[in-house]
């Protein structure tokens, strides 16, 4: 566990397999990353992701910036009208 002001965080690990995927008329490399256990540590469907890869390590956090609007599209379906007319990308 790790402990951030107070507050328990439980860390879970998961050992997976890199497999092959296709991509077009090849192959490429990739990992199933998918399960119940990502809305226990707070990944919703929709919800945005930052991936940083360095030589053998991917970490995935996830994007508070667009969080934020995806709630707010939530509570207001007009929101993708507005982004869609000023050209807006959700980054």
């Amino acid at each position: 566990m790790f402990v951030n002001q107070t507050i328990l965080f439980e860390i879970m690990e998961r050992i997976l397999k890199c497999v092959s995927f296709p991509a077009g008329r090849k192959r490429t490399a990739g990992f199933n990353l998918k399960g119940e256990y990502l809305k226990k540590y707070g990944f919703e469907v929709g919800d945005f992701v930052k991936v940083e890869i360095s030589q053998h390590k991917i970490v995935i956090t996830k994007n508070q910036g667009t969080e934020l609007l995806s709630q707010m599209k939530l509570k207001n379906p007009n929101i993708n009208c507005l982004i869609e007319e000023f050209g807006l990308i959700e980054v």
